[in-house]
């Protein structure tokens, strides 16, 4: 998977991108970092290496490439597909939203159908995610 950073002003266009990503990739849950700029009004979406030693059932993004992203935009989501079953939340992706404090937002391609779950402490902007799912949810 490249690791290019690449600037949406249209989130329809952010969704476009991760389903035929999703699609080119559909042996292997792809991931990604969903940021945003509010200086340049944009949105950056960086596909991410998916380091799971099981890449097929469980996603793992590097720290370093997290906490970078993390530097430089605001964070809406950490964005990973299903490659079996539905576009809800696992337990285990669950989990991991709680432990990380930020949103996990997920497509399935079984279902052709994306899911937002946002963890109970948070660690970001909850307007500016409120503004991001209003357009697809």
């Amino acid at each position: 998977m490249d690791n290019k950073i690449a600037s949406y002003s249209r989130i329809s266009d952010i969704l476009r991108c991760l389903e035929s990503t999703a699609d080119n990739h559909s042996s292997i849950e792809i991931c990604a970092l969903i940021g945003y700029s509010q200086e340049e009004n944009l949105y950056y979406l960086s596909f991410e290496n998916n380091i799971s030693p099981d890449p097929r059932n469980f996603f793992c993004i590097s720290p370093a490439r997290y906490l970078k992203f993390k530097q430089s935009y605001k964070i809406i989501a950490i964005f990973h597909s299903h490659v079996s079953g539905d576009e809800k939340a696992s337990p285990f992706d669950i989990k991991m939203a709680e432990n990380c404090c930020v949103p996990f937002m997920i497509f399935s391609l079984n279902s052709r159908k994306f899911n937002f779950y946002e963890p109970q402490n948070k660690e970001y902007d909850v307007n500016l995610v409120s503004r991001f799912k209003e357009n697809f949810l």
